[in-house]
């Protein structure tokens, strides 16, 4: 399957050396969802805002390639860069109040995206609205188009807001941490509903996440970032099943499990992770790593081929897997 989008070698830094994306190489193929999870800080967002070229201005990339249908977004023009945002490639933010307007309604805000990229008319842009609400499940969608976004639950805008990446169709969605803000009941429907406008519209998904129980679900495949970099990524069954590096193994056991004893405790991965602007000489993980040894706090592993589609950075990764590590 050809890749949609690649990511290769990204770097990017912000003033006072602050290391956010080390060398992140990723690709979401037509069709595919990947998921990237990891801790705060751990390079996701910065890697999905570079993407769009919505970096903060102190932001610089200093290495690397984005591509995207065969355009490299690094290099194209600001024109054909806009037209391609919210047009093929979409994104929906983890606060839907940072991606609404408050003083303009909903259809308004909606309608400005078709008539400015689909090129409707008034009238058609706003039957196409209702449309689109009626779709990710709001009630009564003509009439709440006059609505503001003060005026819907948090899980109600953030509907609102995968109407409006969904309204020209893009080929590719980025939704950074879509459920952080809503309840479990309410995390579940928006999870079900990317899962089913991927389905029926074909739209390839890049969900960013700290919770990979939130991802369990709906990813075909997983990439875990740390301090700026891949760790390990592969098929999501393979990887959540059985994660080979030690961060992935602590944030899966991290996750609450409704079939654990009342009694067990949740298990933790200990530390913090590093400041970004003085990394260790080795592997970043290596101060909160139980299975350390002097490898890797010496050099900083790359991303080795683990077998059947497998990458991880981990020197130990083979006798980890065997149960070799004490």
């Amino acid at each position: 399957m050809s890749s949609l989008l690649r990511i290769t070698d990204l770097s990017v830094e912000f003033p006072g050396g602050v290391r956010a994306a080390r060398g992140v190489s990723l690709e979401v193929a037509a069709g595919e969802t990947l998921a990237v999870v990891g801790e705060s800080g751990s390079g996701k967002s910065v890697t999905a805002l570079s993407v769009l070229g919505l970096l903060p201005e102190e932001a610089t990339v200093t290495g690397g390639r984005i591509e995207f249908a065969g355009v490299d977004l690094l290099r194209c023009p600001r024109r054909q860069l806009n037209e391609l945002r919210g047009r093929a490639v979409a994104m929906v933010y983890q606060d839907p109040l940072t991606a609404l307007n408050p003083v303009l309604t909903v259809g308004r805000q909606i309608e400005e995206g078709l008539q400015r990229h689909l090129g409707l008319r008034r009238r058609a842009a706003t039957v196409r609205a209702a449309e689109l609400l009626d779709l990710v499940g709001i009630p009564q969608a003509a009439r709440r188009l006059r609505d503001y976004p003060h005026q819907f639950s948090g899980g109600m805008r953030q509907r609102v807001v995968i109407a409006m990446a969904i309204s020209c169709d893009p080929r590719l969605i980025i939704a950074d941490e879509p459920t952080t803000a809503l309840d479990v009941t309410m995390q579940a429907q928006i999870l079900d509903l990317l899962r089913r406008l991927r389905d029926d519209l074909g739209t390839s998904l890049m969900v960013i996440s700290h919770d990979v129980g939130v991802v369990a679900g709906l990813a075909d495949r997983v990439a875990i970032m740390y301090a700026g970099r891949v760790v390990e990524s592969g098929t999501a069954v393979e990887l959540i099943g059985a994660p080979k590096h030690p961060y992935g193994r602590g944030l899966l056991a991290s996750v609450p499990r409704l079939d654990a004893p009342s009694r067990v405790r949740f298990a933790a991965i200990p530390g913090t992770p590093p400041d970004p602007t003085a990394l260790p000489a080795g592997c970043a993980f290596a101060p909160r790593c139980g299975h350390v040894v002097d490898r890797c706090r010496d050099a900083d592993p790359p991303l080795l081929d683990a077998a059947g589609g497998r990458l991880v950075a981990c020197w130990r990764h083979a006798e980890l897997a065997l149960g070799g590590a004490g």
